[in-house]
C-alpha cells in the first residue's frame, strides 16, 4: 500500500471554483422576487377591493336617484349587496347622508362605505388598512 498524499489547501483554486454558485445566486434573488411578487398581488388586491367600493357607492347612488322616497336602511341594504368580491363582515360602516333642500325639493345623496382591508401576510400592518369608496348623487322629486 502505497501512502496516500495529502493535498495542500489552496486559496486560488477556492476562489476558481464554481459548485454552488447558482445556489447561492438563488438565496440572494428568490427572497427579492418573492416580496415583489407578494407586493404585486397586494396591490391587486387593493385596487380591486378599492373598486368594488366605488362601484357599491356608485350603484347605491344610481338607486337612489331612481328612488327619490327610498330610505336610509334600503340604501344601506343596495350598497351592502352590491360590495361583490370582498368579505362584507369587513365592512366597517356605511354612511347614506340624505340632506334635503325643503325649498325646491331636491335631495344631496352622499354614500359612503368603509372597509378594513387585510393583507395576506400581515407584515405592513396585522389590523389591515382602512379603504374608503364614496359617491354623491343629486335628486330632483318629479
Amino acid at each position: 500500500m502505497q501512502p496516500t498524499k495529502q493535498k495542500k489547501f489552496n486559496l486560488w483554486r477556492l476562489i476558481r471554483d464554481e459548485r454552488g454558485v447558482a445556489a447561492i445566486e438563488m438565496a440572494f434573488a428568490l427572497p427579492v422576487f418573492m416580496f415583489c411578487v407578494y407586493g404585486i398581488i397586494e396591490f391587486g388586491r387593493y385596487a380591486y377591493t378599492q373598486g368594488a367600493l366605488l362601484y357599491a357607492a356608485e350603484e347605491t347612488t344610481r338607486y337612489a336617484t331612481v328612488n327619490y322616497d327610498a330610505t336610509t336602511d334600503q340604501l344601506m341594504s343596495i350598497a351592502s349587496g352590491h360590495a361583490v368580491g370582498i368579505k362584507k363582515q369587513n365592512i366597517k360602516a356605511i354612511n347614506v347622508d340624505e340632506t334635503l333642500n325643503a325649498v325646491d325639493q331636491t335631495k344631496l345623496v352622499t354614500v359612503q362605505i368603509q372597509y378594513n382591508h387585510e393583507f395576506l401576510l400581515p407584515i405592513f400592518d396585522a389590523a389591515g388598512v382602512t379603504i374608503e369608496g364614496s359617491s354623491k348623487g343629486f335628486l330632483v322629486e318629479k
